[in-house]
């Protein structure tokens, strides 16, 4: 390289600088920073972000964990002041009630098994629930049809009027 080119890339290097200084650029926006994939999904930021982007970025991350880590906390205290009452409740229930069911015995199991047979637990249908389910979703299907044939013949009777 001649020392023309030399003091010409020099002055090219310099211009450069200048103006990428000039414009308020400065290395942390050059600089890649890999941002964590679950950080990136829960955010809706980019894998990498620019260096002074991502301290920003990971500012607002921490904060947001620091609420939800305290609501989570409030959340878990709350439950287990529930669950401590609920279990006061059943074991005072257990002492007021356990002599009686000793004296059911055997008896007292096996009734409550065959009982628990008949009991209908939540997401249970029985096939004539199901069949009306079908039933009323076949007719609603069919209204909604009739309801857009009926506007279709109506679009089309507006559309011949105006031609």
């Amino acid at each position: 390289m001649t020392s023309k080119q030399t003091v010409y890339v020099t002055i090219v290097i310099v211009v450069a600088a200048i103006s990428f200084i000039g414009n308020g650029c400065t290395l942390g926006d050059v600089v890649p920073s890999r941002v964590p994939h679950e950080a990136a999904k829960d955010d809706g930021l980019p894998t990498k972000l620019p260096h002074n982007e991502s301290a920003k970025a990971y500012k607002r991350w921490r904060e947001d964990v620091k609420e939800t880590d305290a609501e989570w906390r409030e959340n878990l205290e709350d439950s287990a002041w529930f669950v401590g009452i609920l279990e006061g409740a059943t074991f005072q229930a257990w002492e007021t009630f356990s002599p009686a069911l000793a004296a059911l015995g055997p008896f007292g199991i096996l009734a409550a098994g065959v009982g628990g047979v008949f009991v209908k637990r939540y997401g249970d249908v029985s096939a004539r629930d199901a069949a009306k389910g079908k039933e009323d979703s076949y007719n609603a299907g069919l209204e909604e049809g009739r309801r857009l044939a009926i506007e279709a013949q109506r679009v089309i009777n507006t559309n011949r009027d105006q031609a």
